[in-house]
């Protein structure tokens, strides 16, 4: 749930979240992928080719982001269940935002990560009515 933004549960092809406006659906446009720090690790590490292929399809829209429940320190520090070094965590980061033009977005929390992806989606929403 978001704040001031009405929500409802659908499976996207691509990212967790993405946002219509009123009829306009804007799944073809925007979609964020939402992690926490041990699940990009995972990521990383057993499921690195799944996530690949999921930013080669978030690469095909307009806007996307990546947000990740953790703040940096947290992110290059990894998981305690991996024994992935900063430099095999950040180095793909780094690279995918430019082989995706994928932003990412460290948030310190939980709270921090919503209000992020709210904030995203609804600058999306914005340009994309300005466009129409």
């Amino acid at each position: 749930r978001f704040r001031n933004v009405k929500s409802e549960r659908a499976t996207l092809r691509s990212g967790d979240y993405s946002a219509s406006i009123g009829s306009a659906s804007l799944v073809d446009v925007v979609s964020i992928e939402r992690k926490s720090v041990p699940d990009l690790v995972n990521s990383l590490v057993t499921g690195r080719e799944r996530f690949e292929r999921e930013l080669s399809r978030l690469h095909k829209l307009r806007w996307r982001a990546l947000v990740v429940e953790g703040d940096l320190r947290e992110i290059a520090a990894g998981s305690t269940f991996s024994s992935l070094t900063p430099k095999q965590i950040m180095s793909p980061l780094h690279a995918w935002c430019w082989k995706y033009g994928l932003a990412v977005w460290p948030c310190p929390d939980r709270a921090w990560a919503a209000r992020t992806v709210e904030l995203l989606l609804w600058h999306a929403a914005r340009y994309w009515t300005e466009e129409q």
